[in-house]
């Protein structure tokens, strides 16, 4: 009924077998118990099974008796599984094998002559092809001994149109047939007695093997219903809290969903208005004005930067020309003053030792020279008015500078007279990019117009401030320029917060780029910080620019950090070469009419008049380097050595006042001098020394009570109050 596949055997060793299996029967020949037992051939279904060798071996006649004495007991049992069946099979050959061998008695143990002589029958029958088959090659071979013989006459012959063992086919296990299929074998029947077995035999392997797989399902079933009925033994007790944080736990997670659910459709709504106001601008106006806007945009971007391009040329020369004219002047002023004070100090050096080559009996009237010289070093009861004053220059150098001055700023206006204003002025360069930011805004934003603008009206900036010295307290503010005002109106962008408003911060931006720079080429240049004026204007513009502007807090940029060290190095560089106070005899220092006391003095003011300026730069300098320039330096090697020597108390307290009033007051914010800054420790010690000095050496009348109370008032302002204790007990002063 079914088409047989045609089998596929394997070959087998001829003359040598594996060295697993000679390890195998040397293991059974040595050991008595188990000889080399004798397989007898199960009769199968040729369909069953796999057919593990193409060589079946020719049975002798005893074999074939017990074969067939087997066979015909074993028709009437029921079909078992084949790998249990061989196992058993093997197991009773071998224990009848052990007891039907002649060589060893029952219960003895054979000696080495036996264990030799097996082994060489063995080897003997394998040579004649006389031993027994393995299992598996029995159950492939077929049962007929025609077939055998054939097999083994095929085996021997070394013909080359034999099959290989890749074409035979391989014998497998039937599929299980249908309940239709097994009703019409046993309705048609069988032709012969053989036919009637082999149906019999599938048909009891198919119902074993259902059996089996009926009780794999009912193993599976039974196991997975234990596991969903797996009740534990004992439960957590549940309380009304339990429950209660169980509830508020789902209700938080809900709440959670929802709020994101309500955040998710606002951004979906925010999304659709900006769609709508999209939609709502393209059908306005249409693509073809949008092109054409772009297009003349795109012509006059490229026509204002050629313009540009060709000016800053000559930008930059007429800038260069204003700068060199502020160095040369600086220069001449600060050379000058070098000089005076290297003359003076040099011929009162030789005036004090009795040296000078070219007095030639005519010492008086140099020292009369000298004391005209230093008649601005009176002392005063003002403030600053022994203060040296501001180095000048002459009255010719003055109009010569102011004309040239005149030339360059007219070369500066005319530098865009040939331009038209739509190229040249600030306001309407501004108008153009204002026009783009109203009518699409989404692609000015896209384009970074805001940081574009700053880099292209430097130029216009530049031009407009080559007159501008920030070191001149007559120059005006950089708030009254025209392009300050343009640009200021221009980031108060209409309609529009402060936090949507992308161009708030393009005034900032020309400020760092353009007015930063050209304020630390002054400083390095052109400022000189012994000079109070320019030294009051520059600190103050610097001061209204970053805090306006919040330049200083949070991480400073490129440009502020650039013109505070400028700064500083500025500063360090007058510390270091232009403080200058002699030394002279005490019999000098003595005489406040004589020549070297007065110059003496006015080194001294010019010295306290410089640390005056660098605290002016407090908040700004870093206060490090303000203390070490101002304290460490100043006050320490050249301000303490003279206030020790000065020859009157009154003349040294108001020495003390005009340095006191230098200081800053946040250095003395609850805290105490002496506990903060070593220095002004050093300083409140000597006002508190003079005091005492002052209170012992004469009687308390109304002026020294005057010169102590300033002394006091000096230390109370330095927070020194345990001085000023001391002091107001020792010698009564009440009311203080």
């Amino acid at each position: 009924m079914f088409s047989k596949k045609p089998r596929r055997n394997f070959r087998t060793r001829r003359d040598e077998s594996s060295e697993e299996e000679e390890q195998k029967t040397n293991e059974g020949e040595e050991n008595s118990i188990k000889p080399a037992p004798v397989l007898r051939r199960s009769k199968l279904p040729q369909s069953r099974g796999i057919s593990c060798s193409s060589k079946p071996e020719v049975a002798t006649d005893e074999t074939k008796s017990q074969t067939t004495a087997e066979d015909s007991n074993d028709k009437n049992k029921a079909v078992t599984d084949g790998e249990l069946f061989q196992r058993a099979e093997k197991k009773e050959n071998l224990k009848n094998d052990a007891l039907n061998s002649s060589d060893v008695k029952e219960g003895g143990i054979p000696d080495a002559k036996l264990i030799r002589a097996a082994l060489r029958r063995r080897r003997e029958a394998k040579a004649r092809k006389d031993y027994i088959p393995l299992a598996r090659e029995r159950e492939g071979s077929h049962s007929s001994e025609e077939e055998s013989e054939r097999d083994g006459a095929d085996d021997d012959d070394d013909d080359d149109d034999e099959d290989d063992d890749h074409e035979r086919r391989i014998q497998f296990a039937p599929k299980i047939k249908t309940l239709r299929e097994r009703v019409a074998e046993e309705m048609g029947g069988s032709d012969s007695e053989e036919d009637g077995t082999d149906s019999q035999e599938d048909e009891d392997q198919t119902m074993w093997e259902e059996q089996q797989i009926r009780k794999g399902h009912s193993s599976q079933d039974t196991v997975r219903q234990k596991k969903k009925y797996n009740i534990p033994e004992s439960l957590p007790q549940i309380s009304i809290d339990v429950i209660k944080k169980r509830v508020s736990a789902k209700l938080e997670t809900l709440r959670q969903v929802s709020r994101r659910s309500v955040m998710d459709l606002q951004r979906v709504q925010l999304d659709m208005d900006s769609a709508k106001a999209t939609l709502e601008q393209l059908e306005s106006g249409s693509s073809h004005e949008q092109h054409r806007f772009y297009k003349g945009m795109g012509l006059y971007t490229q026509n204002l930067l050629e313009c540009l391009g060709e000016k800053v040329v000559e930008i930059n020369a007429v800038e260069l020309d204003m700068h060199t004219l502020l160095i040369d002047q600086a220069e001449v002023l600060l050379s000058r003053r070098r000089e005076s004070v290297r003359e003076v100090s040099t011929r009162l050096q030789l005036l004090a030792y009795g040296t000078d080559p070219s007095d030639n009996g005519h010492g008086d009237k140099a020292q009369l020279e000298v004391r005209e010289q230093s008649q601005s070093c009176e002392t005063a009861d003002a403030e600053y008015e022994n203060l040296p004053a501001d180095d000048e220059p002459l009255p010719e150098e003055a109009a010569e500078l102011c004309r040239k001055r005149d030339e360059i700023l007219t070369k500066a206006e005319n530098i865009f007279a040939d331009v038209h204003k739509e190229f040249s002025d600030v306001k309407n360069i501004l108008c153009k990019f204002n026009e783009w930011r109203f009518l699409f805004s989404e692609s000015y934003d896209n384009a970074y117009i805001s940081l574009c603008i700053p880099k292209l009206l430097a130029p216009l900036v530049r031009q407009q401030l080559i007159g501008w010295n920030p070191l001149n307290p007559d120059c005006k503010d950089i708030e009254a320029f025209p392009w300050y005002s343009a640009v200021e109106d221009f980031c108060l962008r209409k309609g529009c917060n402060e936090a949507e408003n992308t161009d708030i911060s393009v005034l900032k931006s020309i400020i760092e780029k353009s007015i930063l720079p050209k304020i630390q080429g002054f400083v390095e240049l052109i400022w000189d910080p012994l000079s109070t004026g320019q030294s009051q204007c520059l600190a103050g513009l610097c001061r209204t620019l970053l805090d306006d502007y919040k330049m200083l807090s949070g991480e400073q940029s490129k440009p502020v950090k650039a013109l505070l060290e400028a700064v500083a190095v500025r500063l360090r560089s007058a510390v270091d070469v232009d403080v200058f106070i002699p030394l002279y005899p005490k019999r000098f220092l003595d005489d406040a009419s004589s020549p070297q006391f007065q110059f003496r003095d006015k080194q001294f003011y010019s010295a306290v008049k410089l640390l005056h300026n660098i605290t002016l730069w407090h908040g700004l300098v870093p206060e490090d380097v303000l203390i070490e320039l101002g304290l460490t330096k100043l006050l320490s090697r050249y301000l303490m050595i003279t206030l020790r020597n000065a020859p009157c108390e009154r003349h040294s307290v108001e020495k003390c006042k005009k340095v006191a009033v230098c200081f800053p007051k946040s250095w003395f914010d609850d805290v105490d001098a002496g506990a903060s800054i070593p220095e002004l420790r050093m300083f409140s010690e000597h006002l508190h020394q003079t005091a005492h000095a002052l209170c012992k050496k004469n009687p308390l009348t109304a002026i020294t009570r005057e010169i102590v109370t300033d002394l006091l008032i000096l230390l109370r302002n330095m927070k020194a109050l345990d001085s000023v204790t001391d002091i107001v007990e020792t010698y009564h002063f009440e009311g203080f």
